[in-house]
């Protein structure tokens, strides 16, 4: 009991020494580890980015994602396509986006991209919206979203981040 005790407070006092850390500049965030099946799907990792799922929300015949997406590495011009995002809600229905848009670019066209510049350690907004989605959905089986970073002016194989399991508000 008391090996527990001291276990605790020293864990207390390193938290709040990171805490500290991180107030000053001094130190970079760690990720904690997740403790649920619903945690995880919130939060997801490919390659040089995180992805932190906000919600997505149903209104008529639509439904709009919010994301923010963080570079961990050096400054990346992103692309964020529409033919490349979707959905697949819990009928089994599968919906391009209409809509996105990364930063202040928005891609209106099922055919085009979003695209800006992702600096470091800085989460920037994605929002998202399909439509054609039946109003008695209440989940999305699987959100994927479909991105390619630009490096040295070329762009790579396609990035792909998927959440799965989320509910509609």
């Amino acid at each position: 009991n008391s090996g527990l005790r001291q276990e605790n407070t020293g864990l207390k006092q390193q938290n709040a020494s990171l805490h500290e850390e991180l107030a000053q500049g001094s130190a970079s965030p760690v990720s904690q580890p997740q403790e649920s099946a619903a945690a995880e799907s919130k939060t997801q990792t490919a390659d040089d980015f995180v992805s932190q799922l906000d919600g997505c929300k149903k209104t008529t015949g639509a439904v709009t994602c919010v994301l923010r997406v963080t570079n961990t590495k050096q400054d990346h011009v992103v692309r964020l396509y529409n033919n490349w995002t979707s959905i697949v809600d819990s009928a089994g229905n599968e919906q391009q986006a209409k809509v996105a848009r990364i930063g202040a670019s928005t891609s209106p066209s099922i055919w085009g991209f979003a695209e800006t510049t992702l600096p470091t350690n800085v989460p920037v907004k994605v929002s998202l919206t399909f439509e054609g989605v039946d109003s008695d959905v209440n989940r999305l089986s699987i959100l994927t979203l479909g991105m390619q970073c630009l490096v040295n002016n070329a762009l790579p194989e396609k990035e792909t981040i998927q959440f799965r399991s989320i509910p509609l508000h």
